[in-house]
């Protein structure tokens, strides 16, 4: 279905329509975008002229005590595989770090950038390993996100990050818009070789984030042709957090924790972070492993 209503709004009168759309939506919005810092609203400028900024961010306290376990979990789980996620019905290893993607200034940030009010979808926390480095992993070829027409995902590297070990790599906005033409790129759906990239875009135009851990890369994924490049000398830890307008084109259930789960936190958060939930429809059942939340 996802298929099918992205094929249909690709249509030139469907993605005019849409575009216009979005404009009026955000041009209606305008007056109720956050107010930035200086130095954020510079961030901003970076982010949506270039698609891509990156920085190293503070994670401390509990959150760093859930990413310790979570690495710890990873390390201890899956070894045979090529990618293992960390189960989202485990709040004892993600409760702080999925509150994380609730901070004022991640979502500050996002709604900036997507000129929209937000949603965070939700999280996803995993391993890339080096030992299969040509495993058929999607992540792993280039290709467009589907969920927004303008959406961000804030990517933090948990452990050192360089080109040996799976940085994030990107074509710039003027190259993934010629790419996205030429080789008929279909966000969600098509996914490209090196070779057939290089075609178009030759290696030297290619761009990488590389860093210390708690680096992160904020990126607009459904405009940029991108991929996660394969590892191949160490094994590289992450943590992804995702963000689309009140209304996206479609969410995917990876990236969010059981409906229990979710409850519980809301509990805790502001009006303005509630406002940020996902919507209740687009929740998995709750789960037997997280306690249902308490209701007065």
């Amino acid at each position: 279905m996802v298929d099918m209503a992205r094929r249909a709004s690709e249509l030139p009168v469907l993605r005019n329509f849409r575009a216009g759309n979005y404009e009026s939506r955000a041009a209606r919005h305008l007056a109720s975008l956050p107010t930035l810092t200086a130095q954020d609203e510079a961030w901003v400028h970076r982010l949506d002229t270039e698609g891509v900024a990156s920085r190293r961010v503070h994670m401390e306290g509990p959150v760093n005590l859930d990413i310790a376990r979570a690495v710890g979990w990873l390390r201890d789980n899956g070894s045979s595989e090529p990618v293992t996620y960390l189960p989202l019905d485990q709040p004892k290893l993600l409760g702080s770090l999925y509150r994380w993607g609730f901070d004022q200034n991640n979502l500050d940030i996002a709604e900036r950038h997507i000129r929209l009010p937000v949603r965070y979808v939700g999280m996803e926390v995993k391993v890339e390993r080096a030992s299969a480095p040509a495993a058929r992993q999607q992540v792993r070829y280039w290709h467009l996100d589907a969920e927004d027409h303008r959406m961000l995902k804030i990517i933090v590297y948990l452990n050192d990050v360089d080109s040996g070990n799976g940085p994030f790599e990107y074509l710039s906005p003027s190259l993934s818009e010629l790419a996205r033409r030429r080789l008929r790129c279909r966000p969600g759906i098509t996914f490209l070789t090196d070779e057939a990239i290089a075609a178009v875009a030759p290696p030297p135009g290619w761009r990488q984030v590389t860093g210390p851990a708690r680096t992160a890369v904020y990126a607009d994924t459904g405009r940029l042709i991108h991929r996660l490049k394969a590892p191949t000398d160490r094994d590289r830890y992450s943590a992804t957090f995702v963000y689309t307008s009140d209304k996206p084109y479609s969410v995917f259930s990876r990236f969010i924790p059981p409906r229990n789960f979710v409850d519980a936190v809301a509990e805790t958060l502001t009006p303005r972070q509630r406002r940020a939930l996902p919507e209740p429809g687009w929740l998995c059942p709750p789960t037997q492993t997280v306690s249902p939340p308490k209701h007065s």
